[in-house]
């Protein structure tokens, strides 16, 4: 037979380490995200670079950066 303030210390901690351990993983998938946003872009980025130069003659700068924008936009609606 504990006193309510013992039941009560007991939610209160178990509430508070709910709180940390969700901010924690939040702060942990943000970071992996962050890192396989940056991944994904600089291999993207490798890739156009690496391409023939008739790539750059038949394609417009325009379409290059709007399938930039397009893929990481998409990445972004996925994640969010």
């Amino acid at each position: 037979p504990h006193s309510v303030d013992y039941y009560l210390n007991i939610y209160v901690l178990i509430t508070l380490l709910s709180i940390v351990i969700g901010f924690l993983r939040f702060v942990w998938l943000y970071y992996g995200f962050l890192k396989a946003s940056e991944k994904l872009y600089r291999k993207l980025l490798h890739q156009v670079i690496r391409a023939p130069l008739r790539f750059f003659d038949t394609t417009p700068v325009g379409r290059i950066l709007n399938r930039f924008s397009k893929v990481f936009e998409t990445i972004d609606v996925s994640v969010a």
